[in-house]
């Protein structure tokens, strides 16, 4: 109750009592307000604490980039969540997430940029390492996509199970034929690397003096190329496929270092089925009812040579002709 016998409000109650402190108590506060200053100092200084600090990021590489670190800090760097924008003799780099010692160390998120292109990886860190899984994206400086990886990473490279995808502007297109290009499999050091298949997508140009609209190549890769036995497929063109009633074929064989060796085996098909099967070498395609003939034929003709002089010159000289017994 106030004088008047109503009710006070409690903000005027405050006001009234805040009014009978005597001006010479603040005095009593300055000697806190100057201990928690200088707490807060020391916390800054040896503590954790979030704030803006200048800071030269180095890479595992050697790479230096300077700049600005905003996030948890501790020991005189980057420690905790935190992100960091610096520039140095490669590029610009921004890096966001977590960090330990003064490294990305868990998951982050980074984008650099080239001045010709820019990379943005979202993924795992270990130390400074890009290490574990993540997904990369590179454009060139219009916008336009190149390149995307997802999957294992070990010492900043692919390495392990992954996808990647090559994309084309359209005057690269029109250069390589290419409209698109994935491959998926295993990888190491950067390139395929094991198991794994390379899809390849072609122009419409291309595809039509081609008579194949895309490829799939599986099989066994090292670093890079390959090796082993692999599978080729050709899906025709639609033109091509309606022509040659083909709806695709697929090529068996062993490669090695990237090319073919010796001939290998072919099949065509049609609505899933097989129509024809034979040998495929040096461009030209055999199949096996051709090749059964022809063998029939030279059957014929080197039986009725006999043992004599005429069936000697068939067996040195025919093979250059014919080669009864080679693919």
């Amino acid at each position: 109750m106030n004088a008047s016998g109503k009710k006070a409000r409690p903000g005027i109650l405050y006001h009234a009592r805040a009014k009978t402190i005597k001006k010479g108590a603040s005095k009593r506060f300055l000697p806190l307000a100057a201990a928690l200053t200088i707490l807060f100092a020391l916390s800054a200084c040896g503590g954790n604490a979030t704030s803006a600090h200048d800071f030269t990021f180095t890479s595992l590489s050697g790479n230096q980039y300077s700049g600005t670190y905003t996030g948890d800090w501790e020991n005189g760097r980057p420690h905790g969540d935190g992100s960091f924008t610096g520039e140095g003799e490669k590029g610009q780099l921004t890096l966001v997430g977590s960090w330990t010692d003064g490294q990305p160390n868990g998951q982050c998120g980074q984008t650099f940029n080239t001045g010709t292109s820019i990379k943005t990886y979202n993924g795992d860190y270990f130390y400074g390492e890009v290490r574990g899984t993540g997904d990369l994206r590179i454009e060139d400086l219009d916008g336009n996509l190149l390149r995307t990886y997802s999957g294992e990473f070990r010492d900043g490279n692919f390495s392990g199970e992954g996808e990647t995808t090559y994309y084309y502007t359209e005057e690269q297109a029109a250069e390589s034929g290419y409209a698109r290009r994935e491959y998926v499999g295993q990888f190491a050091d950067g390139n395929p690397d094991g198991e794994g298949k390379w899809i390849s997508y072609f122009t419409e140009e291309r595809a039509g003096s081609l008579g194949v609209d895309y490829t799939i190549f599986s099989g066994q890769y090292s670093d890079g190329k390959a090796n082993g036995n692999m599978e080729l497929l050709r899906h025709s063109a639609e033109e091509y496929a309606a022509e040659k009633g083909i709806d695709y074929e697929v090529l068996t064989g062993l490669w090695q270092d990237g090319s073919c060796v010796g001939s290998l085996r072919y099949a065509f098909y049609k609505d899933n089925e097989v129509i024809e099967e034979g040998t495929y070498k040096d461009g030209t395609y055999i199949s096996d009812t051709e090749k059964a003939i022809e063998d029939g034929i030279y059957d014929i003709v080197r039986g009725a040579a006999g043992d004599g002089i005429v069936g000697d010159l068939i067996d040195i000289f025919g093979p250059a002709v014919y080669d009864r017994y080679g693919d």
